[in-house]
């Protein structure tokens, strides 16, 4: 029998849309190939990190994505198109729309409170994400992302880190959890997700897949 989970906690960044940290590049340097693009990405996510947990506010952080990678933009306009340029990922909205009240859905925000208001009104989904599922990290008072978060999450729903199974859309993050006890599990793309559920008797389904612990492929 799966080991039984009593909350669901989906990342938001990166999972419900493209992340933040690789779209602002896209956004304003498109020409860039993609080993530039990399470069760029390792020095925007540390400030990311930082504003994901407080410690810069969205316009600080535009700034300082501009200074720290030289782009010739307008750091006030960056905020509006960044919001502009986000299309949310339907296939993993549905796959999170779905999950039982039994298994307590939760969301951690790790992107500015305000950035995330807009984009949920945006896309027309507010009903979606109630205040009492959602864990703003800006309120935190983390010193830093990682490793902090992983002791936080479970604070922040009320559960042992035994009882939180963790969604992921970044692959390193999720092994760095999974090391210290908080299970977590790698958003690579809707049908593996949905199988990954379903190992963990989250997800219903009657596919027949490879299970590890068995050896063999069985109904799950």
């Amino acid at each position: 029998m799966p080991r039984k989970f009593s909350t669901v906690v989906f990342w938001f960044d990166g999972a419900f849309s493209d992340s933040l940290s690789s779209q602002i590049i896209e956004l304003l340097n498109p020409a860039l190939n993609s080993s530039e693009k990399l470069a760029l990405l390792q020095k925007v996510r540390p400030l990311f990190e930082l504003m994901a947990i407080g410690k810069l506010n969205p316009e600080a952080f535009c700034h300082k994505v501009v200074e720290t990678c030289q782009l010739k933009a307008d750091p006030s306009s960056i905020s509006k198109r960044l919001i502009e340029a986000q299309e949310m990922n339907q296939a993993f909205f549905d796959i999170y729309r779905q999950i039982s009240p039994e298994f307590d859905p939760r969301v951690i925000i790790d992107i500015p409170e305000v950035w995330f208001r807009q984009l949920v009104q945006r896309w027309n989904v507010e009903d979606s994400f109630p205040d009492g599922r959602l864990i703003f990290l800006e309120q935190s008072g983390l010193g830093q992302l990682i490793p902090d978060v992983f002791q936080y999450i479970p604070q922040a729903v009320g559960k042992k880190m035994k009882d939180c199974f963790v969604v992921d859309p970044l692959q390193m993050r999720a092994v760095a959890a999974h090391r210290i006890g908080l299970v977590s599990t790698a958003f690579v793309y809707p049908r593996r997700m949905r199988i990954d559920l379903a190992l963990q008797g989250i997800w219903k389904t009657t596919e027949d897949v490879y299970h590890p612990a068995a050896g063999s492929r069985t109904k799950i």
